[in-house]
């Protein structure tokens, strides 16, 4: 679908305008289909994007920039073209590589009804026995040659879920050996926790928020009570640690963009944007979701980014912008606990804090397509009693009711609360947690 290597760099500007901490990109390296998910070499940058030096060099600029860099391994399956599986198919069962891979008989049929195991049945992704100990240290030997080759930070793993555990147990060691703030996120679609007891990832891909925001916000189909229910239940599900670590996205190259499933509706996906702003974790911004992009299923969800959008007037592009210098300046953001504080079904209205120690954020959200009245209690927040707030996104001021804060907020909107107290002392650089991006860009 077009980019290179060259056509980031000339965006970094755009990045940093952003207050992107990190650029997740989706497989680089040299296959045959336009995904890059068959991978051919796993030490060559595709030719098409560009040189292994164009990208170290890419990745320089970047972390200069204070922008890190995360790539994708896909080490569950490669392509048919790999030399492993190329010399299998050559020389049949006489190859040393026949026990790479899951092979049912020979000769190897490449093709309708293949004879080995390939990724949900596609032929051109066959997959990888990582029992297999040869197979396992040519695959281990990935993450220290990027290390080496352009200093990355971190490792997006795909299909993570369908590998050994024991492999990625080893990855962990290796990567871990290599820098302890490299940052390791499995894509798994469902509750993660079985691979982040500390000896396997650090993350996973937060699908279980996006499905929260969608049926909350898209969909309509869940209450605020409901919604911040499923929000709490997959935040106590991990460590604290691990939930700070959530990679929590809103819309990827395998689903269809978030305005796309709200009907175009660019409130709720403004809104949507907030939640993922100041919710625990780090907000995975899916390209183009800054500038209002639509798209269904594959291939629509992937198409190259549309720069004319780009225009200081775009009203998605100034909300994101407000929402990454939010973010890069509030630290509670970043490390803060959640707190529910209330919800009212009925108004279609619903508020929580973030709190770490006397550091506090409060939110309130307005789902309606009314103006609504939010009371936000502070009595579960004792940090927040004696405290003055202000708006942080200009969207209401807050009036002190008693023990509580009382705004008036357009309809399908959210405000940001902060001590006023805090207003001399906050930062304007971005703040970063160990080993995890303040907040990302995901790059097809």
């Amino acid at each position: 679908f077009g980019g290179d290597v060259a056509g980031v760099r000339k965006r970094l500007s755009h990045l940093e305008s952003l207050g992107v901490g990190a650029v997740y990109f989706n497989p680089i390296f040299k296959g045959p289909s336009n995904h890059r998910y068959e991978t051919t070499n796993y030490f060559e940058v595709d030719p098409q994007f560009g040189t292994n030096a164009e990208f170290a060099s890419l990745t320089q600029e970047m972390e200069r920039r204070g922008i890190r860099t995360v790539l994708d391994g896909v080490f569950n399956h490669t392509s048919v073209d790999f030399f492993a599986f190329k010399d299998l198919r050559e020389r049949g069962e006489a190859s040393a590589f026949k026990d790479w891979y899951y092979v049912q008989g020979f000769p190897i049929r490449v093709g309708e009804n293949p004879n080995y195991t390939a990724w949900w049945g596609y032929p051109s992704m066959p997959k990888v026995n990582l029992d297999n100990p040869n197979a396992r240290s040519f695959m281990l030997e990935v993450p220290g040659f990027w290390h080496r080759e352009a200093r990355i930070h971190g490792w997006r793993l795909d299909v993570a879920n369908e590998v050994p555990m024991e492999f990625w147990r080893d990855f962990r060691k290796v990567v871990k050996g290599l820098d302890p703030n490299l940052w390791i996120v499995g894509e798994v679609w469902t509750d993660g926790s079985a691979w982040l007891r500390g000896d396997q990832w650090d993350s996973v891909m937060n699908y279980r928020f996006r499905d929260a925001v969608l049926r909350f916000l898209a969909q309509g189909s869940d209450s605020p009570s409901q919604f911040m229910g499923r929000l709490m239940r997959v935040y106590h599900d991990y460590a604290p640690q691990a939930s700070r670590n959530m990679m929590n996205l809103l819309s990827s190259h395998d689903t269809p963009r978030f305005l796309t499933l709200a009907n175009d509706d660019e409130r709720a996906a403004m809104l949507a944007a907030t939640v993922q702003f100041t919710w625990v974790g780090s907000p995975s911004v899916y390209y183009g979701e800054e500038l209002g992009m639509k798209g269904g299923a594959d291939p629509a969800n992937r198409t190259g980014m549309e720069w004319n959008r780009a225009t200081d007037d775009n009203v998605f592009l100034k909300h994101y912008r407000t929402l990454g210098r939010l973010r890069n300046s509030t630290p509670v953001l970043h490390s803060g606990e959640p707190v529910p504080l209330a919800s009212d079904d009925a108004a279609g209205t619903l508020s929580y804090a973030r709190v770490k120690g006397s550091d506090v954020a409060l939110v309130a959200v307005n789902r309606s397509k009314e103006t609504k009245t939010v009371t936000v209690p502070l009595s579960a927040v004792p940090a927040a009693q004696n405290q003055r707030f202000e708006s942080r996104l200009g969207v209401a001021q807050p009036t002190r009711v008693g023990s509580s804060l009382r705004l008036s907020l357009p309809p399908q909107s959210a405000e940001v609360l902060t001590p006023t107290r805090s207003a001399v002392s906050r930062r304007t650089n971005s703040v970063r947690t160990r080993g995890l991006p303040s907040h990302q860009v995901t790059h097809p």
